[in-house]
């Protein structure tokens, strides 16, 4: 008869979701109301965002989160080509570059 697998973080739940890493092989378990909680985690960990401190108001990681996601990210081979830009002589005769 199968059996439920605990979560690997709080140990008080069964598991809903197993993890592997490809690299080492090792196996994480995860229980569904600690989902959340690491998919939160690894986000700000992914962005760089820092740790979670207070009201999501008033906290930076909460900021630098909402800011990397709903900064819009340019499509697939639409890069800006910097040898198409063009310099125009500036009025001390050095070069600037133009600004399209």
């Amino acid at each position: 008869m199968a059996y439920d697998i605990p979560c690997d973080i709080c140990e008080q739940e069964p598991s809903a979701q197993m993890l592997t890493n490809l690299l080492d092989g090792t196996v994480l378990a995860i229980g569904g109301r600690c989902l959340p909680q690491f998919y939160g985690q690894m986000t700000l960990q992914m962005f760089d965002a820092g740790d979670h401190k207070g009201p999501a108001t008033r906290c930076q990681a909460c900021r630098r989160f909402h800011e990397r996601m709903t900064t819009p990210v340019a499509p697939i081979g639409t890069e800006t080509d910097v040898s198409r830009e063009t310099t125009v002589p500036a009025a001390d005769g050095e070069q600037e570059a133009a600004t399209p």
